[in-house]
């Protein structure tokens, strides 16, 4: 177990891509493997406060430059990113309850000594 949530999301949605044609029903839709990852997770641990990007709500995320080229695939639908081509760098923002805390290869806010 990596703790990547990302990397699990990709590894679900290709394991179902893998295994569609043995069955009946269609796979779900990339944008779908990332709310069950997220607002899912957030309702198996009855925490209404987490999970989607809402007033009220944790505001936890990161955020990646989409005109990398290891993105292209996700170039026409952002939301399907984690399920079909996965993050394979750095990241360029991470906002933790509302506060960035990561931006374009700094800490912001971090005193220096």
């Amino acid at each position: 177990d990596s703790s990547n949530l990302a990397e699990c999301i990709r590894l679900a949605y290709l394991l179902q891509c893998l295994k569609a044609s043995e069955r009946q029903h269609p796979v779900p839709a990339p944008y779908d493997f990332l709310r069950m990852a997220t607002q899912g997770g957030a309702d198996c641990l009855n925490r209404p406060d987490l999970g989607a990007l809402a007033v009220g709500r944790a505001a936890d995320f990161f955020a990646v430059d989409l005109n990398r080229i290891e993105y292209i695939g996700a170039n026409h639908d952002p939301r399907s990113l984690p399920a079909k081509v996965g993050f394979s760098g750095p990241v360029d923002m991470t906002v933790i309850n509302g506060k960035v805390v990561w931006r374009n290869g700094e800490f912001p806010g971090l005193d220096e000594m």
